[in-house]
């Protein structure tokens, strides 16, 4: 049975009844902890590049058995050219190519631009895939807005519901901006869905009673306005430990591989906003899987890697890193991560997900964040982070001062909190091996998304 997760750190969650359901920031089982797309909102015509980090284990099955033209994993990706919900599993209105195509040609009729060439539903069977955008961004506003008129035979065909606003059928439910300004009602992006249903390799353990395949959908907000800046991913880097909260105390992570770098390649995206979630109900949004679980420096060759007890590289915020340190057992240590204040872009019109207090009586009244918002997610393998949300959980975040128009010295502090955790290691008799991996992925609010990962070296005991 094939499992669906909503890759989504905006945060709502699905899944099933998860074993780890109260610790779901262990590694345990293969997931897809996230979802990118480079660049989020791929303008008509552009392609994003679409990647998923899937956290795999160790293999457990017998060498033997695995061997094969069918031992690795598998990919296959694809995606709905209109909305999808949760109410009916996230299923394309448009069942196949042949209908896409119908639909397809009766766009192009009023929008020629589109051309004659219709792309498949379908996005390949590889690690990652190439999503091109097809439509014009004036065709996405016009039925974002309803002044697109479907005939009934292709709503009736594809089981759309029909909204009647002003006298123009509005089938779709866009991100408006807010509406304290009333002369300020252009659609933020028109969300289509992708879909990337991953089956581990042999030998990676089973995840649990519902199998060993994993299905993950994110939402892509196309630009439905060229005038506007496109969504850019968040920048992060390397992920620090601090023993004792000491800043003169910092060390760095060995690299896990692919950690968080950017794709060369032409373009992705997100989730209502931009995302994807995880099998615990976690939200977060991915490439290629974690594998292994040896020690590694950003994929530098074993004989050639530097010592996972030496520091790799110096700590920003003029913090001196500590050489010779291994990773103590059964305490509570401080991990950060090195995410500039940068990459929380200036939103030209913030959407009404960017609302933080509305004012019945006086729309211009209310309050807007006018910078985006950061969301971090915090993975290990072993142990454990603070309950929930907050200064020390396993999630954490920045949420900009509303109204700004630029940002302040507050909101570099109340990022450098939001960007850190406590880490509880576990003792050896609750966790063996002598290294855990641990993986953070940072998600903005328009969809943008990355992440960095680290291998902790252990003390044996105790």
């Amino acid at each position: 049975m094939r499992r669906l997760f909503l890759v989504i750190l905006s945060l709502g969650f699905l899944g099933c009844v998860d074993p780890d359901f109260n610790t779901p920031e262990l590694l345990r089982m293969p997931r897809i902890l996230a979802i990118q797309a480079e660049p989020p909102q791929p303008s008509f015509g552009a392609a994003a590049t679409l990647r998923a980090l899937i956290y795999e284990p160790e293999a457990r099955g017998d060498a033997a058995e695995c061997a094969g033209a069918d031992a690795g994993p598998t990919y296959k990706w694809s995606w709905c050219p209109l909305p999808t919900s949760s109410s009916d599993g996230y299923q394309c209105p448009v069942p196949d190519d042949q209908t896409f195509a119908l639909f397809f040609a009766m766009l192009a009729q009023s929008y020629p631009e589109m051309g004659t060439v219709v792309p498949s539903l379908s996005l390949g069977d590889g690690a990652t895939a190439t999503l091109r955008n097809p439509f014009p961004a004036r065709l996405l506003h016009d039925l974002c807005t309803g002044n697109v008129k479907i005939p009934a035979e292709f709503l009736a065909a594809m089981g759309l519901p029909v909204m009647v606003d002003a006298g123009l059928e509005r089938i779709f439910s866009c991100d408006m901006p807010n509406y304290s300004d009333p002369n300020n009602q252009d659609p933020l992006g028109f969300p289509i869905t992708v879909r990337l249903e991953y089956t581990p390799p042999c030998g990676s353990p089973p995840q649990d009673k519902f199998g060993p395949d994993l299905t993950a959908v994110f939402t892509v907000h196309l630009p439905t306005d060229d005038s506007l800046p496109p969504n850019q991913n968040p920048v992060a880097s390397q992920i620090y430990a601090v023993f004792g909260f000491d800043p003169d105390a910092a060390v760095p992570l060995a690299a896990g591989p692919d950690a968080g770098a950017p794709i060369e390649a032409d373009g992705g995206a997100g989730i209502d906003g931009g995302s994807s979630e995880i099998d615990s109900g976690d939200a977060v949004d991915g490439g290629e899987p974690i594998d292994g679980g040896v020690p590694i420096d950003g994929g530098v060759p074993a004989e050639d890697a530097a010592p996972p007890d030496v520091a790799l590289a110096t700590p920003p915020d003029g913090s001196v890193p500590v050489g010779g340190a291994l990773f103590p057992r059964d305490k509570r240590i401080g991990l950060w991560l090195d995410l500039p204040l940068s990459s929380a872009e200036f939103l030209v019109r913030p959407g009404k997900l960017d609302e933080i207090e509305t004012n019945k009586d006086d729309p211009a009244l209310s309050k807007v964040l006018r910078f985006e918002r950061l969301s971090l997610v915090w993975f290990a393998e072993a142990g454990q982070f603070g309950a929930g949300h907050g200064q020390y959980g396993r999630r954490g975040g920045f949420a900009p001062a509303p109204n700004e128009l630029a940002l302040t010295e507050q909101d570099e502090e109340t990022l450098r909190v939001g960007r850190q955790t406590q880490w509880a290691l576990p003792r050896k008799e609750d966790y063996d091996p002598d290294h855990a991996r641990v993986v953070v992925v940072v998600q903005d609010s328009r969809g943008g998304v990355t992440w960095a990962q680290g291998v902790a070296p252990l003390e044996p005991s105790p």
